[in-house]
């Protein structure tokens, strides 16, 4: 497993802005590559079919379609193609990224604990009332509305699922010591 290999290593590397085990840093900074990846992944078909890869760019598209509903209408445009997932998808992963970028600065490295779950709760609020105001007809959503609802969301969300990271990689650790 990724964290296997630095089980040993208990020093703690002191930055201006944090602290935290080389095998944090290196769970920080692999979330933070595959979330980079995940947002060139959505972005990269509309590059690919004006660059002429249909095939490359129908494939990634596809991909996506497992965990969006991916409607043109609902989804954003790059040289006239649709990204890979919808708006409110774009607004979670690239909050998501945000959130990533700024969490060593707001919770540091060392800090392995989950936040309340009531900031997940709250964050969550005006993404549903986004969607249920949209569905029931009491309002018309928008692009806008959905993505930066989807940005409160995903923001929120990665402060939860870093801890979770760190923390599956410290029973890793723990469990390989044991043998």
């Amino acid at each position: 497993m990724l964290c296997d290999f630095i089980v040993d290593n208990r020093n703690k590397i002191n930055f201006s802005f944090q602290k935290g085990t080389i095998r944090d840093r290196l769970v920080y900074g692999l979330t933070l590559l595959g979330i980079t990846i995940w947002l060139a992944l959505i972005i990269a078909p509309p590059i690919l079919f004006r660059a002429h890869y249909t095939i490359s760019a129908l494939i990634i598209h596809q991909s996506f379609s497992a965990i969006c509903h991916q409607m043109p209408g609902r989804s954003f445009h790059l040289f006239g193609f649709a990204f890979s997932v919808c708006a409110r998808c774009t607004g979670i992963y690239f909050g998501a990224f945000i959130g990533a970028c700024c969490y060593p600065f707001l919770r540091g490295l060392q800090q392995v604990s989950f936040p309340h779950r009531r900031w997940l709760i709250f964050a969550s609020i005006p993404i549903s009332i986004d969607f249920f105001g949209g569905l029931s007809g009491l309002f018309v959503n928008t692009h806008f509305s959905r993505v930066m609802t989807g940005m409160i969301a995903g923001f929120a969300g990665i402060f939860f699922i870093i801890p979770g990271l760190f923390e599956v990689c410290q029973r890793s650790a723990r469990n390989q010591s044991k043998w």
